[in-house]
């Protein structure tokens, strides 16, 4: 385990915010971990044991640009293939909270 790692815990994905080896007095050793869900962005406090076996999620990130928005379609593209993808304002979430808008005019 290590932080920033992503995880798979019961179907979901979640990122290792933090976490710490436990020694319980009469069980055996857990992991107290704080799991940052990729899904909704909650953080729940999590116990492990330590024999369990948890799946690591390898995700592909890549930078993407914002290039426009119509009706609810957002368009997104690749900055390395230029590839572009287009995303539903449920997929999107909260992105359009954070764009900023730029003009130039000649």
């Amino acid at each position: 385990m290590r932080k920033g790692q992503t995880i798979k815990v019961d179907g979901k994905l979640y990122a290792i915010v933090d976490y710490q080896h436990v020694k319980l007095g009469k069980g055996g050793a857990v992991y107290q971990t704080k799991l940052k869900s990729l899904a909704d962005g909650s953080i729940q406090n999590v116990r492990l044991r330590s024999e369990e076996t948890i799946e690591e999620a390898y995700l592909d990130k890549r930078k993407y640009e914002y290039l426009y928005s119509s009706g609810g379609e957002h368009v997104l593209m690749d900055t390395t293939t230029y590839e572009q993808i287009s995303l539903n304002d449920e997929a999107f979430g909260d992105g359009p909270k954070y764009l900023s808008l730029t003009l130039s005019f000649r």
